[in-house]
């Protein structure tokens, strides 16, 4: 026959008495009755030297606490379309009777949507132009259409910053494209043919699939294809950051066991990003 004496404390079972461990005696009325481990998670997006705190149940009578986060951060991984040899090159602006070329365009086609982040174009420059502008166009009738896929799709690069033959990226506040056929329009600004210019590399493939703007505003098919890539987000990870002291060190978040202003520090825990910028931080509290 198996008898309970107290609740918690003694069973007695075939005349032996055994002692089962329930927690820890809060009071003279209350008792916590020890889980396992038990983790307390939020997340939100904190300015530099913003804060919030975690509420989780006491860490007194010999349990640990552990803080751990991370930062939600956006990885490029990913060439939605691309050319890249870089074997020719065509100068922009050029002159070719009777017109001069103001601007060469690519087209790309994806097959799914796609968050746009910048465009890489294989470039020199001689001379003095002011910068180039890289737009992301719609299609018409095989020619970009002069509307911006979207009103992110441009973004300007000063030709200070373009030298020797490199890859140049184009950044844009990212952006959603769906699948489609698009073109990549450069144009170079400040430019005169001859002494300055942009230089860009490709391919002589003689498919014409690649167009060159005349001062007409005329798409003609030209037989170089220049180098591209075109680059989209493919997936968001969460970074572990350095945890450390709210008040000096070498950390991106500071931690302190209270509620920021010295109070109720066995049941809350306070977290401030110090990282210098915007993070997007999940913060965990750990009582074991």
């Amino acid at each position: 026959m198996i008898k309970l004496i107290e609740l918690g404390s003694l069973i007695q079972l075939l005349g032996l008495i055994s002692i089962i461990k329930l927690g820890y005696a809060l009071s003279t009325t209350e008792i916590w009755v020890q889980p396992g481990t038990v983790t307390y998670e939020k997340r939100e997006t904190l300015a530099d030297d913003a804060s919030f705190t975690i509420e989780h149940h006491s860490d007194e009578a010999g349990l640990q606490r552990i803080v751990t986060a991370f930062a939600l951060e956006t990885v490029l991984s990913k060439v939605a379309a691309q050319e890249t040899t870089d074997d020719v090159a065509r100068q922009i602006p050029e002159s070719a009777a009777p017109r001069t070329y103001v601007a060469v365009g690519a087209p790309f086609t994806t097959s799914a949507t796609y968050t746009v982040d910048k465009v890489t174009l294989n470039m020199s420059k001689t001379g003095s132009p002011t910068s180039v502008t890289v737009r992301i166009e719609t299609d018409s009738s095989g020619s970009p259409s002069g509307s911006l896929a979207h009103a992110n799709a441009t973004d300007t690069l000063s030709a200070a910053g373009i030298s020797s033959q490199a890859w140049h990226d184009f950044d844009y506040t990212n952006f959603s494209l769906s699948a489609g056929t698009y073109w990549i329009v450069a144009i170079v600004n400040g430019g005169s043919s001859g002494s300055d210019f942009i230089t860009f590399y490709g391919e002589d493939l003689g498919a014409e699939s690649h167009k060159i703007q005349n001062d007409l505003s005329e798409w003609l098919g030209m037989n170089d294809d220049f180098a591209y890539r075109v680059w989209v987000t493919d997936a968001s990870i969460n970074n572990q950051v350095v945890v450390g002291r709210w008040s000096s060190g070498t950390r991106d978040i500071g931690v302190r066991y209270d509620d920021g202003s010295a109070s109720d520090a066995d049941t809350k825990t306070t977290i401030k990003n110090v990282s210098g910028g915007s993070l997007d931080i999940t913060a965990r509290v750990t009582i074991l």
